[in-house]
C-alpha cells in the first residue's frame, strides 16, 4: 500500500482533541477494504459467536481497553507531526513531533502490529465532581518493522529514556515485537504528545 498525505494535529491543550489520535493511527495501520450491508437470515445470527476479542479493566485511576487486532502496513506520508503549542520552556512555539518524507514499514517488509490498547489516567476517578482526566494512552503490545524519517523534532523515548523536542536524533527506527504508544498528556515532565517504544534499535 502506497499513501502520499499531509497529517497534522494541532494540539494546544484541548483536552477533546485527542479523539484525532486514534483516527489517525486507524488510517496509518488499516489497509483500504470494500464491504457492503447484507441481511443475516436467523440461522446465520444464532451461529455467530465471539470471545476474548476485547476486555476492559479499571485499576485505580486508570482504565484500559485492550483488543485482539493486527495490522499490516506500508505506508509512506509526506509529513506526520503532533503537539504544536508553547511549551513553556521560553522558546518559540513548535511540534512535539515534527516527521517528514516518514516510512511505516518497507517496499519489502511491512510494519505488523498486534493487541490494540487504549488507557486513561484520572484523578479522583471514582469522584464524579472532581473526576479530571491527566493523560492518555493508545498503542499496541507489539510492533515489528522499520520507521524511517527525517525526525526535525521527536519527543519521547526509544528505550533509552524520554527526550524533548530533539532535533534528528536519528533516521531509523528498528522494531522487533516492540510495545509502542503515543501519549498525551496534560502537564508534568511528559507533557504534550510523546511517541514510545519500551525497546528498539536506531540507527
Amino acid at each position: 500500500m502506497l499513501i502520499n498525505k499531509v497529517f497534522a494535529i494541532n494540539f494546544r491543550n484541548h483536552i477533546e482533541r485527542i479523539f484525532f489520535i486514534p483516527l489517525l493511527f486507524c488510517l496509518l495501520m488499516a489497509n483500504p477494504a470494500a464491504a457492503e450491508m447484507i441481511a443475516a437470515t436467523d440461522e446465520e445470527l444464532a451461529s455467530i459467536t465471539a470471545g476474548g476479542f476485547s476486555s476492559f479493566t479499571i485499576n485505580g485511576n486508570t482504565t484500559l481497553a485492550e483488543f485482539d487486532i493486527s495490522t499490516w502496513t506500508y505506508t509512506e506520508i509526506d509529513s506526520f507531526k503532533l503537539g504544536c503549542y508553547d511549551d513553556g520552556l521560553g522558546g518559540p512555539s513548535g511540534w512535539d513531533n515534527d516527521w517528514t518524507n516518514v516510512d511505516f514499514g518497507s517496499p519489502n517488509e511491512d510494519l505488523v502490529t498486534n493487541g490494540v490498547f487504549f488507557e486513561t489516567e484520572f484523578e479522583n476517578l471514582h469522584t464524579p465532581a472532581t473526576r479530571t482526566l491527566k493523560s492518555v494512552k493508545f498503542g499496541v503490545h507489539e510492533m515489528t518493522g522499520t520507521i524511517m524519517a527525517d525526525f526535525n523534532s521527536f519527543s519521547g523515548n526509544v528505550g533509552a529514556g524520554p527526550v524533548h523536542r530533539a532535533l534528528n536524533p536519528f533516521s531509523e527506527i528498528v522494531l522487533d515485537h516492540t510495545r509502542f504508544w503515543i501519549s498525551i498528556t496534560l502537564d508534568g515532565p511528559e507533557k504534550g504528545i510523546q511517541v514510545h517504544f519500551d525497546n528498539a534499535v536506531i540507527n
